[in-house]
């Protein structure tokens, strides 16, 4: 039952339960918001499903997928890590497999990591997790007032300053067709 916010004029009709809400951290994935640090992407059920849907056309199930992840990034592996605990046999590497494994996780770095190897690969990037790119805006002078980029920050989180993305790649030995 929401509590009413009630002043000397009488009973307001706002529910306390919407008023306070707004002022909350309602989006755990956003960067935006002032106590996420870094926030994981929805991407990241994408790439989720794209390792399940690879299971499936290769008729393995998916807790038995061979995946390596490289270990570059302490917040990206935990990242995805998490985003794929359903597969038993995701493990870690500090560089490219050598084993021949299913499927490879990679940092979206510049360089691609894939070495010359017998075997083509092709890769699909996917957006791991954000950071602000920027502290909360502040006004910029007080008279006359210039508080536009302030006030939409504390009041709809809106940032003038977009986000920075941290991707990783989903790695898939092409198969070679004659």
């Amino acid at each position: 039952m929401a509590e009413r916010v009630t002043g000397d004029r009488g009973n307001l009709s706002v529910p306390a339960d919407q008023l306070w809400g707004r002022l909350a951290f309602v989006r755990s994935d956003s960067a935006i918001e002032p106590a996420i640090q870094v926030a994981g992407s929805s991407d990241l059920y994408h790439l989720s499903q794209a390792a399940q849907e690879i299971a499936v056309t290769r008729d393995e199930r998916a807790d038995s997928l061979d995946i390596v992840l490289i270990d570059q990034n302490e917040d990206l592996t935990n990242l995805i890590r998490w985003a794929l605990r359903d597969f038993d046999d995701l493990r870690l590497a500090t560089g490219w497999p050598t084993d021949g494994a299913a499927l490879v996780i990679s940092p979206g770095t510049e360089a691609m990591p894939v070495p010359n190897t017998s075997e083509a690969w092709q890769g699909v990037r996917f957006v791991a997790m954000t950071r602000a790119a920027a502290p909360a805006p502040v006004c910029l002078q007080l008279v006359p007032l210039d508080c536009q980029d302030a006030v939409s920050w504390y009041l709809y989180r809106r940032s003038p300053v977009q986000p920075t993305a941290t991707y990783a790649i989903l790695w898939q030995a092409a198969t070679q067709t004659d």
